[in-house]
């Protein structure tokens, strides 16, 4: 079976912005934040919520770490806003998961 982002530039260009798509799979930090916010999703399922919801300030450590790491996911690609992404990013995502044309 093909995994979430495998597949995710096929549901985004079938949909095509009527429905929001949320991604649970396939981000498992935030080196594939880039990509999945390329390929089309809007928003992704990072971690369980339960765990977090004990302790609000592992929520904000999470959250932190996350950011830092995206900005310079972001800064090392050359790609200087969240709205860049998801407007030019689709070509070079399909590129980086090696599947372009028919999902499997």
């Amino acid at each position: 079976m093909p995994s979430a982002m495998t597949v995710l530039p096929w549901v985004a260009d079938a949909l095509t912005g009527r429905l929001p798509i949320v991604l649970n799979g396939g981000v498992n930090g935030s080196h594939g934040v880039l990509p999945a916010l390329a390929l089309g999703a809007s928003v992704f399922v990072l971690v369980s919520p339960a765990p977090l919801l004990a302790a609000p300030r592992v929520v904000k450590s999470v959250y932190e770490h996350l950011r830092n790491e995206l900005v310079m996911t972001m800064q090392l690609s050359g790609t200087p806003t969240i709205k860049s992404i998801v407007q030019g990013g689709v070509a070079g995502a399909k590129a980086w998961i090696g599947r372009p044309g028919r999902p499997p």
